[in-house]
């Protein structure tokens, strides 16, 4: 198999890791892993974006007052 670290003379240690992590891959698990890692990441953001920026001022704070503060 083609180094491709090698050929390509990509000798800094971060980029040679992962290039023979995805050239030397021998167990499918670990693909999973990186697809629900960024997968869980992406709703995250989504998250914190949708209750911190996309919402009014009055539904934010009718929010953090029912919920966190329980004001009657």
């Amino acid at each position: 198999m083609i180094d491709c670290a090698s050929s390509f003379e990509l000798n800094t240690t971060f980029c040679y890791f992962c290039v023979k992590l995805i050239t030397n891959i021998r167990n499918f698990n670990i693909l999973f892993f990186f697809f629900f890692f960024f997968l869980f990441f992406f709703f995250y953001f989504f998250f914190f974006y949708f209750f911190f920026f996309l919402w009014s001022e009055k539904t934010k704070y009718w929010f953090f007052c029912k919920f966190f503060f329980k004001n009657e």
